[in-house]
């Protein structure tokens, strides 16, 4: 019986060490989501999109290369 339960205990301390593994290469990965909030802009209203007047040249960066 004591075998058994060592046995066990192993077989569930490399589960957790797997699953640790696991949930620190998602943690390292980068989300890709930008957000951004701006009052009375839409989206025709960036210079990335033809607009000859408003000049936005941080907006037509990230829409050219990303974040």
């Amino acid at each position: 019986m004591r075998n058994f339960f060592n046995r066990f205990l192993l077989f569930l301390a490399c589960l957790v060490f797997a699953n640790l593994a696991i949930a620190k290469e998602k943690t390292d990965q980068r989300p890709n989501i930008l957000y951004c909030v701006a009052d009375d802009w839409a989206w025709p209203h960036a210079s990335i999109y033809g607009d000859p007047i408003v000049k936005t040249p941080n907006f037509d960066r990230v829409a050219r290369n990303g974040v």
